[in-house]
Order: C-alpha cells, then sequence, then structure tokens
C-alpha cells in the first residue's frame, strides 16, 4: 500500500492543509492522490470488463494530461472536467469498483481547485465527495484518508466541530490505520472545549482530555460510529438543468443552471450533517444530464427520498414567490405550463405525458409525495417570510414533471423563486438568500422525516 506518500510532507502533517498553497505542495498533493488510487487498485488496469471501468480510465487519462501540462493546470475548468469524469463513474455505476477511487479522486482535485482560487465552495464539494466515501465504503481503504480530510479541510473552513467528529472517528474506527497518528495529532490541536452540534443532537468532544480516550466516550463512539455506517437514508438532490441547458435565464444574465446548483450544494452540505443520511447529487458540477437520467440516478441508489431544485420564470415579471410539486395529473394552465418549461429537454409532447402518467399513477408513492411537498413548502415559506418583506405563498402543486417519472421513491420538484422577477434575481445573487432558501427545504425535509417516522411507529 502506497498511502504513505499520500502525506503532504512530514511538516504539513503538523500544520494542516495551509501548506498546500505553494506550488510545489500543490503537485505533491495531486501526485500523491494518483499514488494512492495506483496503488489501491491493484490488478485494476486488466479489469476492463468491469462496469465503468472505460469511464474511470477516461477520467484518469484527461487527469494525467491536465496534469501533465502546465497551460492546462492553469485553467479551473479542466480541473472541473477531470471533477466531471470521477463523478460520471459514481453517478453511472454505483456498483463499480472504482466508485471509491473516483470519490477520492474528485475530492482531491476540487481541494487543488480550493489551493489554487480559495473559493470555500471548492473545499466543501470535496468533504462531500469525501463524506459519500467514508459513509458508503467504510470498510475500504481510502476511507480513514477520506475521513482525516474531512477534519483538515473542515479545520480549515473553521468549523471544528465537525473536524473533531471526523478525526474521533479515524481513532476508533480506524486504530491501524496510517491515518491514526495524524488524525491523533490533529485532534488534539483543536481548542480544549465541550459543545453541543445541533444539526445532529450530538455532543462532540473537543480535545478536554489527554488521549487515548476514556473507555466511556470510546464506547460512545462506537455506538455513534454504528449508527453512522448503518440504516441509512438516502437523498438524491438534483439541481436541474446544467451543461448545455441553462434553464431559465434572468434579464441579467443570470443562469438557473448555476443558481439551482449553489442551493443544492448548500443543501447536501446541511444533510450530510445528520445522522444515518447519505447524500447523492444528480450533478456537483455544470454538467448535462437527461430528465429520465436524473430520475435513473435515483433509482439506482435507492434513494428513500427525491427533490429536485429549480427557478421559476414567466412573462409577467411581477410574479414571485416559492411554490413546491408532485406528480400528479392537472387542468391548471399554469402548472401545466411551468412543467412543459422544466420539460422541454425531453422528447414527449405534455398530453403524452398525462396519458402515460394516468397508468403509472397506481404505482406512484404519490401520498408520500404530495406530503412531502407540502411540508417542504410549509417550512420553505414560513422561514422565507420571517426574512424576506413581501415573499410570496404560491403553495403546493401537482404537475407531470418528466424528471418525477419512474422515480421509486417520494419525489418533489421545488420551484425555490422566480428568477424572472428583478427582486428576486437580486437576491438570488446573494450567497446569504441561497443558503436560506437551502436551509428551508432542508427544515421541510427534515420535518417529514419526522412526522414518517412517528407514524410508521
Amino acid at each position: 500500500m502506497i498511502k504513505e506518500r499520500d502525506s503532504f510532507s512530514a511538516q504539513a502533517r503538523g500544520r494542516g492543509i495551509s501548506t498546500m498553497v505553494s506550488p510545489r505542495g500543490i503537485i505533491i498533493c495531486v501526485v500523491a492522490a494518483i499514488a494512492v488510487v495506483l496503488g489501491g487498485a491493484g490488478t485494476a488496469l486488466s479489469e476492463g470488463s468491469h462496469p465503468g471501468e472505460q469511464s474511470y480510465q477516461d477520467a484518469r487519462q484527461l487527469f494525467y494530461r491536465v496534469l501533465r501540462s502546465p497551460d492546462l493546470r492553469q485553467d479551473p475548468k479542466n480541473w472541473e472536467k477531470v471533477i466531471e469524469g470521477y463523478e460520471n463513474v459514481v453517478v453511472s455505476y454505483p456498483e463499480s469498483h472504482r466508485v471509491p477511487y473516483s470519490l477520492y479522486m474528485a475530492a482531491r482535485c476540487a481541494a487543488r481547485l480550493y489551493e489554487d482560487f480559495h473559493d470555500p465552495g471548492f473545499l466543501n464539494q470535496a468533504i462531500m465527495f469525501f463524506s459519500q466515501l467514508s459513509r458508503e465504503f467504510p470498510e475500504h481503504h481510502l476511507a480513514d484518508d477520506a475521513l482525516f480530510y474531512i477534519g483538515e479541510y473542515s479545520k480549515e473552513l473553521g468549523r471544528p466541530e465537525e473536524a473533531a467528529t471526523a478525526f474521533l472517528t479515524v481513532m476508533e474506527q480506524y486504530p491501524l490505520a496510517d491515518c491514526y497518528e495524524r488524525a491523533r495529532e490533529q485532534y488534539q490541536r483543536l481548542p480544549k472545549t465541550l459543545t453541543k452540534n445541533k444539526d445532529n443532537s450530538e455532543e462532540t468532544l473537543l480535545a478536554s482530555s489527554a488521549l487515548p480516550l476514556s473507555s466511556t466516550f470510546q464506547q460512545k463512539l462506537s455506538v455513534v460510529a454504528r449508527e453512522r455506517f448503518n440504516h441509512l437514508t438516502t437523498i438524491v438532490i438534483d439541481p436541474g438543468h446544467g451543461g448545455r441547458d441553462p434553464g431559465a435565464m434572468s434579464s441579467g444574465g443570470l443562469a438557473e443552471k448555476d443558481v439551482v446548483l449553489a442551493i443544492g450544494r448548500l443543501l447536501a452540505r446541511k444533510l450530510t450533517k445528520l445522522p444515518n443520511v447519505k447524500v447523492v447529487m444528480t450533478r456537483a458540477l455544470d454538467r448535462f444530464l437527461t430528465l429520465e437520467g436524473r430520475t435513473a440516478v435515483a433509482n439506482n441508489h435507492g434513494a428513500d427520498l427525491f427533490v429536485s431544485i429549480h427557478l421559476n420564470a414567466i412573462a409577467d415579471p411581477s410574479f414571485c414567490g416559492a411554490e413546491t410539486y408532485f406528480l400528479n395529473l392537472t387542468n391548471d394552465p399554469r402548472s401545466l405550463a411551468v412543467a412543459a418549461k422544466e420539460n422541454a429537454t425531453s422528447d414527449k409532447k405534455m398530453s403524452d405525458l398525462q396519458m402515460i402518467l394516468m397508468d403509472l399513477l397506481a404505482d406512484a408513492k404519490i401520498n408520500e409525495s404530495s406530503l412531502l411537498a407540502e411540508t417542504v413548502q410549509n417550512e420553505l415559506y414560513t422561514l422565507l417570510r420571517r426574512r424576506v418583506p413581501g415573499v410570496r405563498n404560491l403553495g403546493l402543486k401537482q404537475a407531470p414533471f418528466c424528471v418525477l417519472f419512474g422515480a421509486q421513491m417520494p419525489s418533489i420538484l421545488v420551484e425555490a423563486a422566480f428568477i424572472s422577477n428583478p427582486m428576486e434575481e437580486r437576491r438570488l445573487k446573494s450567497p446569504d438568500y441561497l443558503n436560506l432558501l437551502a436551509d428551508g427545504i432542508y427544515r421541510g425535509i427534515t420535518r417529514y422525516q419526522k412526522q414518517t417516522k412517528v407514524a410508521h411507529r
């Protein structure tokens, strides 16, 4: 195993990722990531018949091409294409043995972008990929590395509670791994205090006692870790449009695909903090997916919930507000118009969709979807009403959306705002407002989970 080469340097181990800003550190970081993948792959190059192998090799070749070219390395879009290649393996071939390696490489490339451009969004994206790796593949030899980097990156972003949880999990779950000593060292450097994490109501100890940990706390961590890796609820977040499909455009040139991707990333970050929740994004970058392909991602991952995020647009610029849809027949002209807009990349006609839907209704989870949509809409509007003057509640709606067809789980489509409204367009340019929208959807999902748990007791 070549995992030891994945450390940046002896000095970097003691200082975390702040040393990665030097050009030499960047090269070491990325080349080390290659070493880990190749070291963990063993005979993988001879396994071309495995599902996803060709996609993985394509991503790997692109990675090498960008890495070896000084000109290509300078352009962030090239690194994003590499990430997209690895992400395609994860999304399209969830059963492939290449998935953990792809998640690892996607995360390290995202971290590379952060090193170069200092945009926290890239580091959050890396944490998201690493979180998926550690949750879905706890027995994989890269799981401890993923958790360690979650700790380092969380610390870099000023989130010591999350860093402590990650370092502690390495120590408790992987005492023989090569990341153990580094995790122990970084854990001891964190502030000495006892805090309560409000997102998962779980106390996190931050270096309040000398290591090794007490047997009582080790027992507590064992319970937490078992809960973390078992009985997961899988939630698929689908930022609408992407790639060659920009979605609706504002008069100022704001593209729906970019805004909903930002909301989706924020929502994913909030949900990944919950215990026993696995989050999958149909796209974490600006790439095109068919409507049918988005639903397939949810079905292939055995999702429990599917949430598609969009922005509304209409000729009347005074229209504003949020509304949430579930799949069903409708005669409402505006709902049909919204569905027609979102279905534009499908080759099915609206009349055909209504007929097809009649055959699907018996199998669709309409009641659950309706409850999820209603709960998300209520929570989203309640939060917006408190913070934003004059926001409108357009309510719960139903329509034949292609992206919800064939979903084998409760599924909804959120139209979070009107990009055609000048006031809402200005708000959508604010990171705080995007976080507010993500928080409203997050609250709706968590409330729905609580309601359904109570109902099934």
